[in-house]
This record gives C-alpha cells, structure tokens and sequence, in this order.
C-alpha cells in the first residue's frame, strides 16, 4: 500500500537494518477505541505492507483512546509503549516486550500512571529500564527491562 492510503496519527518509525516499521494511531476509530497497534513496514518509505497487529493478548481490550505508541530496540529486546485510557482508572501508560519487532508482545507491568506522551530511556548507570516519564507530573513510573 502506498504512504498516503495510511491513516495513522502520532507516527513514531524504528529503522533497523535498513528497514522502516511505522506504528502510531491507527484504525477506524481514533477518538474511541484508538490505535489497533498496526505495524507497517517499509523499505523506502513510500510502499508498506501491514505486518501485523502487535498487541493480541487482549490486556487493552477494557481501554479506550489508545493513543501514541512508541517502539524501541534495546539490546535484542523490542519495547512498544503505549497510552491509553479508561474510566475507573484515568489514563496510563503500559509497556509491553517481545524478541521480534513484529510481534508477541507481553504486558512488563500494568501499572500505568496519568499522562499522554510516553517515551523509553536508559538511566545514566547503563541499567536496563524502560521509563515512562509524563510533562509536569510528579515523578515518573520505571519499569525494569
């Protein structure tokens, strides 16, 4: 499929080896439900092909306006990150690993904490973290890799 019959928000791209995976706000229905998790791959950046949704589990299924997901590499580890919402609990931020890019990721956590724009860091020290960190919140929630 070509890069304009793509409709997706908050774009994020992980290159590895040459090729482009393409993940953000995707599906029909952005303001309710959210992102389906879609992965599009790439090699120029022109033509994708959909590679699979990455979160199968069902551990969203209770979430609405799933929204913004990151996707990272980090030491043979594939992070997605992800923002989403529901009305008991407010909005939080789930981290989810696998061994592939493309797919079987599993839940680290499901402690979320209220805020919209996730990103991974690795601490100074070298360890091993992925962090979600909220603008203006009081701290952040960590999560050991």
């Amino acid at each position: 499929m070509k890069r304009e019959e793509i409709q997706i928000r908050d774009p994020f791209v992980l290159v590895e080896n040459g090729i482009y995976y393409l993940i953000g706000t995707t599906g029909s229905d952005p303001w309710g439900r959210g992102s389906d998790l879609q992965l599009f791959v790439s090699r120029d950046l022109e033509e994708f092909e959909k590679r699979g949704v990455l979160v199968t589990d069902g551990s969203l299924s209770s979430y609405k306006n799933i929204w913004a997901p990151e996707l990272h590499e980090y030491r043979g580890k594939y992070y997605l990150i992800v923002s989403a919402d529901r009305k008991d609990v407010g909005r939080g931020c789930f981290i989810y690993v696998s061994d592939r890019v493309d797919g079987d990721y599993k839940m680290l956590a499901e402690k979320g904490s209220i805020g919209r724009l996730p990103f991974m860091e690795v601490d100074s020290l070298g360890k091993e973290k992925a962090r979600v960190v909220f603008p203006g919140a009081e701290g952040a929630y960590t999560q050991e890799a």
